[in-house]
């Protein structure tokens, strides 16, 4: 028999571990290209000088965030507000299902930049572009989950339903809520990143404030 003791593994970092080390160093080859190769170009700033900024400036930026959020939040409630509105129009008409789709995706696609200088006249300076563009970015990733959900109630339910004597308005509130609720909730979280997206467009200047100006 060989005596030979065998080496203690090595110890392998989890995946938390290898995505910190990876962004920090990210961040310190950042610092070193733009303290050397683009010294004094301005291209790019470095990450100690953005978070000394944003240290000096943090009331100011607090402001703006706090601005932001609440703005984002206002359209996020009636983005989907008007997504399960939709929803139920199609639940009560369903012959208007087609006609409601197609027109919310041409609104779903129109860019959100040539939106701004628009809803910027329309509702002038107050916060009605950033509320609506945040609306705007988020209630179609809403509506078609729902109506999957619609569309996944059995058709034993919907003819309980119509035994009793009810409308298509009861499937709605009653019958479709098991179904849709599974659908609502990633559709709920998916526009969350366009939302931000959406007010930001609105309040960022340049073709906005030349619009109104």
């Amino acid at each position: 028999m060989r005596g030979d003791v065998l080496a203690p593994p090595v110890p392998v970092p989890g995946p938390v571990v290898r995505t910190v080390l990876g962004w920090a160093g990210v961040v310190v080859l950042w610092e070193v290209v733009a303290r050397t190769a683009l010294a004094g170009t301005r291209l790019i700033g470095t990450p100690t000088a953005m978070v000394a900024a944003a240290v000096e400036h943090a009331p100011l930026y607090g402001r703006a965030l706090g601005v932001t959020l609440g703005e984002a939040a206002w359209g996020f409630l009636w983005g989907n507000l008007a997504a399960v509105l939709l929803a139920g129009l199609v639940a009560v008409l369903p012959f208007l299902e087609r006609m409601v789709l197609r027109v919310a995706l041409v609104v779903f696609c129109l860019p959100l930049v040539a939106l701004g200088p628009i809803l910027r006249v329309v509702f002038g300076f107050s916060d009605g572009p950033q509320i609506t563009l945040a609306a705007l970015a988020v209630y179609y990733t809403t509506l078609v989950p729902l109506l999957v959900g619609l569309r996944a109630v059995p058709a034993v339910w919907t003819d309980l339903v119509a035994s009793y004597g009810r409308g298509r308005s009861s499937r709605w509130c009653g019958c479709a809520r098991g179904p849709r609720c599974p659908t609502w909730r990633p559709g709920c979280r998916s526009p969350s990143r366009r939302r931000s997206s959406g007010r930001w467009s609105a309040s960022s200047p340049g073709p906005s404030a030349a619009w109104a100006s």
